[in-house]
């Protein structure tokens, strides 16, 4: 089966919107939780780390990203 060189409207779209999405998450998040934590922001990444850390040496990588 030959390789198409075309994306399409839908293709096109998607690149853009897939590519933005993670970007989009991780700035947002960081800053809503400093409003909202203020100075212990630092120590609540600590603990989620921890979180993951341990149930991911537990039970598997997959369970740890799931726990945080």
């Amino acid at each position: 089966m030959p390789l198409r060189r075309n994306l399409g409207f839908l293709g096109t779209v998607a690149l853009p919107v897939g590519g933005m999405a993670p970007t989009l998450a991780m700035s947002v998040t960081g800053v809503q939780v400093v409003h909202l934590l203020g100075r212990a922001a630092p120590l609540a990444y600590l603990l989620a780390g921890s979180v993951y850390a341990f149930i991911g040496k537990t039970l598997g990588p997959g369970a740890g990203f799931a726990a945080t």
